[in-house]
């Protein structure tokens, strides 16, 4: 028959480990969480800075397109090529997550196509690429997307 002290030492020792086991849960649960709203603020993260990109290039488009003189259509189409070099780089730098950066991919493929099928375009875009470095983010972008990039090269 146990004693009493046998008891109160049984006791003792299955309610550590109930504690055990609760803490360890509640320490699961609370990773979890933390996780979840690490994701979150991830994605709140990149989908703001996809809108701040996003009216830049509505901002510069908008400019570009109202321009009524060459000198002026000129020098925003530099300012447009040169966001849309600034969003290869981030691309690059996996600051886009989950759709927001689907969205970014998709954007810019579609711009570059553009461009490389507009000769007016591509005729602006001659006099802003300085060097071989010139716009070496946006002919990063295309090679790793499988897409040709010659429009971002300079004529010889």
């Amino acid at each position: 028959m146990p004693t009493a002290e046998t008891v109160d030492s049984f006791s003792l020792g299955n309610l550590a480990n109930l504690a055990t086991i609760v803490g360890l849960v509640v320490g699961i649960i609370a990773l979890l969480y933390a996780g979840r709203q690490l994701r979150l603020s991830r994605n709140a993260g990149s989908a703001a800075t996809l809108i701040a990109l996003n009216a830049a290039f509505r901002q510069e488009w908008t400019l570009f397109r109202a321009a009524q003189m060459d000198a002026d259509r000129q020098y925003h189409f530099a300012n447009l090529v040169n966001e849309l070099e600034a969003a290869c780089a981030i691309y690059f730098d996996d600051i886009f997550f989950g759709e927001s950066r689907r969205l970014l991919k998709h954007y810019l493929l579609d711009v570059f196509d553009r461009i490389d099928k507009s000769q007016e375009a591509r005729a602006l875009l001659q006099p802003v690429l300085a060097n071989k470095n010139t716009f070496a983010s946006i002919r990063e972008f295309l090679r790793h997307h499988g897409k040709k990039h010659d429009a971002f090269v300079k004529a010889a």
